[in-house]
């Protein structure tokens, strides 16, 4: 059997506070999150399945994924292999989001590092 977690210690083991899993949860019924399981008194446990996608989850907004986009990947891939090539698209149209962005930073640090060199 996989080990539960409470929600707190869900949101530890996944690098997110406990506001962001509920935020999180409250995407549930649009698939976020997706269904989380609860012990016999009615509190939520996650898997260790759920914090993997948690921490899935985690990484697409810490590189700017918009939350629709996430849903859009979420559901997609509870379809399964059917969805394969959209998912792959959208994970590729979003590296290459990021890989502009880095090009743009790299340049903003250039010109701050050439001003403070210069100052």
């Amino acid at each position: 059997m996989d080990k539960e977690y409470t929600t707190q210690e869900a949101a530890r083991e996944a690098g997110i506070s406990v506001y962001t899993l509920r935020y999180y949860e409250r995407y549930e019924r649009s698939g976020l999150l997706g269904p989380v399981g609860g012990a016999r008194n009615g509190h939520r446990r996650l898997t260790g399945e759920d914090l993997g996608r948690i921490r899935f989850l985690r990484l697409l907004r810490a590189t700017g994924m918009p939350i629709q986009q996430m849903l859009s990947y979420v559901r997609m891939a509870a379809e399964g292999d059917r969805n394969r090539d959209g998912r792959l698209k959208l994970l590729e149209d979003h590296r290459q989001d990021l890989e502009r962005r880095i090009e743009e930073l790299e340049r903003n640090l250039g010109a701050i590092t050439a001003k403070i060199e210069h100052h």
